[in-house]
C-alpha cells in the first residue's frame, strides 16, 4: 500500500521544520535538512519529466523558511561560481507527520537560465546519479 500523503495548503501557516531532501556525495544517499546553507537539490527536471537533474549550491540564505514558497539569496554553484536563486515550494506532509518541499526551482543569474525539479520526499527512493 502506498505511504498517505497530503498536500499542504499554499496559505497554511509557517511550518520550520519542513525539510528538503539534499544529495550527499559522500554517501551517495540524500539528506534531509531543514534550511540548509549547502545543498545539492537533485531531482526529476520538468513537471513530468524523466531527466535527472541537479542544483548544487553554496552559501544559501533561505528567506522565511518553511512557508508555501520559500525564496533564497546569497547561493553560488560550485561548479562555476555563479549566483543562483532558489525557491522551495508544494510543501507535502507525508504519512509519518514529517513535511517535505516536493518543488524546488533555480535561476542562474549569470546566464539566466531557469530549471525546476521535483524532489524526492518522505524517504522515497531515487534513481542512482
Amino acid at each position: 500500500m502506498k505511504p498517505v500523503r497530503t498536500g499542504v495548503a499554499a496559505r497554511a501557516p509557517r511550518m520550520p521544520a519542513t525539510m528538503i531532501a539534499c544529495f550527499d556525495q559522500g554517501s551517495k544517499k540524500f539528506i534531509n535538512e531543514t534550511q540548509p546553507a549547502n545543498c545539492d537539490i537533485r531531482g526529476y527536471e520538468g513537471e513530468h519529466g524523466r531527466k535527472w537533474a541537479r542544483i548544487p549550491a553554496d552559501g544559501i540564505r533561505w528567506n522565511e523558511w518553511g512557508v508555501g514558497n520559500t525564496p533564497s539569496t546569497g547561493g553560488k554553484d560550485p561548479r562555476n561560481g555563479a549566483e543562483v536563486e532558489l525557491f522551495a515550494y508544494r510543501r507535502i506532509r507525508c504519512g509519518d507527520g514529517r513535511t517535505f518541499y516536493s518543488r524546488a526551482s533555480a535561476i542562474n543569474l549569470r546566464s539566466g537560465r531557469s530549471t525546476h525539479l521535483r524532489l524526492p520526499i518522505c524517504d522515497d527512493p531515487a534513481p542512482k546519479p
